[in-house]
């Protein structure tokens, strides 16, 4: 099986323009990980066009809702955005797929582009 890159980052937020901006720094992530031909998830960038368009779950239904993504997904990349250190979602992620030995790797935004780009490599 190929591996498949699942992006974590903290989204919820009560200012939209936050929740927004966290949208898009995590779907660069994903796009940037995608450009070098890594098969990536990114909950937030599959997931948040749904809850514009009225889907309206809680934080728990929102996990058991990613949660066969995550049984999918080879290795989680957390996005460290600012509160990524204090989102439950975040947290909930990590243990889920450290839980299952999965790698966990937290990379700053700057860094993702190098990243994707010396793992494609190896």
């Amino acid at each position: 099986m190929s591996e498949i890159i699942y992006i974590s980052g903290p989204y919820t937020d009560p200012d939209p323009l936050v929740r927004g901006n966290r949208e898009r720094q995590l779907t660069q992530a994903a796009a940037t990980f995608a450009k070098y031909g890594h098969i990536v998830y990114s909950p937030i960038t599959h997931s948040a066009p749904l809850a514009r368009m009225g889907v309206k779950l809680t934080h728990e239904q929102w996990i058991e809702f990613d949660r066969p993504f995550m049984e999918l997904c080879t290795r989680c990349v957390v996005v460290k955005l600012f509160g990524y250190d204090r989102s439950e979602g975040v947290q909930a992620e990590v243990e889920y797929f450290t839980k299952l030995h999965k790698p966990v790797l937290f990379v700053i935004p700057a860094g993702i582009e190098d990243y994707a780009k010396r793992w494609a490599e190896q």
